[in-house]
């Protein structure tokens, strides 16, 4: 990766907006497989990584919910929300990340076969707002990570969702949803 001369390091726990500076990312909150080379892909139980990460829109903010008065949108009759409902409740001044299968049958195939780096699949709003195209050599992401168990030779479609305040989701149009295609081939 880049070396990255053009951030400080900002404290851990502050998930405050940095106007006027640019927090530099660590890798440390991926786990051990995804945080380093070789990403989960050559180890002996083959768990490989995907790195999801917000496109850059340059002075963006997302707000926080507020957990007592928001309504959180309905996504699919077969999801749970209750990871990002708990997540937001504690801490409503990060953007989360939820993935799902495109329909019941593919959720039922996906559950429980993977998790995220970090655990509450979540990026800070530290990394807010983008200042320049020369802000920052690489972008916030939050690891998604194949366990064993998922399903091998066989596409899986799977929906994720970025959550703040302000975010529209809109399944026709993809706004606020990334679709990730996964096929995993073994012999």
């Amino acid at each position: 990766l880049a070396s990255d001369n053009s951030s400080v390091a900002c404290d851990d726990e502050s998930h405050e907006y940095h106007d006027n500076d640019v927090c530099k990312i660590s890798l440390d909150n991926l786990g051990q497989d995804c945080g380093k080379y070789p990403y989960g892909y050559s180890n002996q139980s083959f768990s490989p990584c995907l790195f999801l990460k917000l496109n850059r829109i340059y002075q963006f903010k997302p707000e926080p919910y507020d957990y007592q008065s928001e309504m959180f949108q309905s996504l699919g009759h077969w999801i749970n929300n209750s990871f990002v409902k708990e997540n937001i409740q504690r801490e409503p001044r990060k953007v989360y990340i939820s993935c799902h299968g495109v329909n019941e049958e593919t959720e039922d195939k996906i559950l429980g076969k993977f998790r995220f780096f970090p655990s509450d699949a979540g990026i800070s709003f530290r990394y807010f707002p983008y200042h320049s195209l020369k802000q920052i050599p690489r972008s916030p992401v939050v690891a998604l990570q194949l366990l064993p168990d998922f399903p091998k030779n066989q596409e899986i479609v799977m929906d994720c969702y970025a959550f703040f305040k302000n975010v529209v989701h809109d399944r026709k149009s993809r706004a606020g949803i990334f679709r990730l295609h996964i096929k995993v081939l073994m012999q």
